[in-house]
């Protein structure tokens, strides 16, 4: 091309140009409505936080909108009153393969104030409600959550507005109560358990420190009658059979020093005798008698009191001493000695503990041996309460006098300095 043809192609564009006016492309000539601003997200539950944008009036003094998109695939968005403060969120699950939309994930409504929560309900990716929370006229919040299915309750709590859970109920599929969790009194936390068929089956009282007794109820086959009252502390496991009538059967004190105390009741549910067993377990289960022998036996009155002493030899059969009281001081009675083969050695009848009133003596050959009822040796099947997972611990020298509450959660309790 001669360099004249192309300085009259050049001129031909400049002129052409000239016909038009030059337009400003400022940001004052973009939309005004909708103004957006972009933020890194803050990461929610492990998703991930990705970005977040904001979204602001037309004329960007206050924001109405928010978008929420996380690393796990789901987006939230937030909705702001006039004033300001967050009225709901709407959360959704990452777009599914060939969806259209997206499936809900939680929605949540919050008061005038944008921070406490009305209502808000979770969902799983197949539509059923999972979770479902809304607030109480007393400032706390009851939440559910549910099976699969999405209608059946699976766990149910009351929570005050502080934080403290006053309720907690399990259910089974079945749509049946099977735990029933609830503050009593000060600090006191009350278990019930039911069965398949809805009965209770035991009532479980806890104290609010560490070092409270524990106490268990456990019923029969209608969750009316008690069966079994146990008692746990730092030191003892306590437990009370019931028959089926209500009356006391028998009494069990399991030790945390290898020992036990079985106290037996005649129908009338008055005491009949008790018996003292010893030795040593092989394992940390206090329940465990397998090792165990009876050392001594008391004969007991209609009124709990002594009547006669039996203690028995090393192999826990023979008796080695009877000692039948008259009553008349601590000492006084009637005392009987045994050899280890059973025959009697001496009898001696005592006014005080070194005042002997008559005395005699037996040969071997006399073979005088006393005869003690079959139950005396022997232990009634039982169902053996279990140890709880944590037991009570000893309760700490209190200077304050008993039963001042202090502990770690108390200012001057034994850890302040």
């Amino acid at each position: 091309m001669r360099p004249t043809s192309l300085v009259l192609m050049v001129s031909l564009l400049v002129l052409a140009g000239c016909g038009e006016k030059s337009r400003d492309i400022s940001q004052a000539d973009y939309p005004v409505y909708h103004k957006t601003k972009v933020e890194l997200a803050n990461d929610r539950d492990g998703g991930g936080g990705r970005v977040r944008f904001l979204i602001y009036s037309e004329d960007q003094s206050k924001l109405i909108g928010a978008e929420n998109q996380y690393g796990d695939g789901v987006t939230e968005y937030e909705q702001y009153r006039d004033d300001g403060t967050l009225r709901e969120i709407n959360g959704f699950y990452p777009l599914a393969e060939k969806a259209k939309v997206r499936k809900p994930k939680r929605t949540v409504l919050f008061d005038k104030n944008g921070k406490t929560v009305l209502f808000e309900r979770s969902m799983r990716p197949d539509g059923t409600t999972e979770m479902s929370k809304h607030s109480r006229a007393d400032g706390g919040f009851e939440t559910e959550t549910f099976y699969a299915d999405g209608k059946t309750t699976r766990v149910r709590k009351i929570v005050t507005g502080r934080g403290e859970v006053t309720l907690e109920e399990t259910f089974r599929q079945n749509g049946r109560l099977e735990t029933q969790t609830r503050k009593v009194g000060y600090g006191d936390t009350e278990v019930t358990e039911y069965r398949d068929n809805g009965t209770r089956l035991s009532v479980t009282t806890s104290g609010g420190n560490r070092w409270s007794p524990v106490e268990k109820v456990v019923f029969d086959s209608s969750g009316l009658m008690v069966e079994q009252k146990v008692r746990y502390t730092s030191y003892s496991v306590e437990v009370e059979y019931r028959r089926p009538d209500g009356t006391l059967a028998e009494k069990r004190s399991y030790s945390s020093y290898n020992g036990v105390t079985v106290t037996t009741y005649g129908d009338d549910g008055k005491p009949r005798y008790r018996q003292e067993w010893r030795g040593n377990r092989s394992g940390s289960d206090w329940t465990d008698m397998s090792n165990l022998k009876i050392t001594e036996i008391e004969e007991l009155k209609p009124d709990g009191k002594v009547s006669r002493e039996i203690d028995l030899h090393d192999d826990g059969k023979t008796v080695k001493r009877t000692w039948e009281r008259d009553g008349a001081n601590y000492y006084s009675g009637k005392y009987r000695y045994f050899r280890p083969d059973g025959t009697l050695e001496r009898e001696e009848v005592k006014e005080d503990s070194d005042k002997v009133k008559e005395s005699k003596e037996f040969k071997p050959e006399d073979d005088v041996r006393e005869a003690l009822p079959e139950e005396y040796l022997k232990l009634s099947p039982r169902s053996h309460p279990k140890m709880l997972s944590v037991m009570p611990e000893e309760e700490p020298y209190n200077p304050y006098g008993e039963g001042y509450p202090y502990g770690e959660e108390y200012p001057f309790g034994p850890n302040h300095p």
